[in-house]
């Protein structure tokens, strides 16, 4: 019985490390590029704990609409949304590692999402709609 107790701890260890809550990035381009920068299969599921640990991600230029799912990578230092298609940046409001942000040459017109990212200190936000 006292060789059951370890056996039993270090299964629920294990359980716990394998298996992560998914997550759904609903735009495929942007679910592709984050695969890629995870370096995780096409038909893979994306996994909350290697989100969590993704620092840089770029996806210049892909036609991404929808940031929905990104509001999950809180280790996140550096985005690159430069020539997409975006408008809402509500997904990026508590991304509060963040330090370089670029969002250059898309549709936004409310940077307000933005207000409480403090550790932000490079922001590239040229050809916009913000008035």
């Amino acid at each position: 019985m006292k060789y059951l107790y370890p056996f039993c701890l270090l299964f629920v260890v294990l359980l716990g490390c394998s298996f992560s809550e998914p997550v759904e990035i609903p735009d495929p381009k942007l679910a592709a590029a984050v695969r890629r920068a995870l370096d995780i299969a096409p038909n893979k599921t994306i996994r909350l704990n290697k989100l969590e640990k993704l620092e840089r991600l770029s996806v210049y230029g892909l036609g991404i609409t929808d940031l929905t799912g990104i509001e999950k990578m809180l280790g996140l230092k550096t985005l690159e949304l430069t020539r997409n298609q975006i408008s809402d940046l509500t997904p990026l409001a508590n991304l509060t590692s963040l330090r370089a942000l670029y969002i250059t040459a898309n549709p936004i017109s409310d940077i307000n999402p933005l207000a409480h990212l403090t550790n932000l200190r490079r922001l590239g936000m040229r050809k916009n709609q913000i008035t």
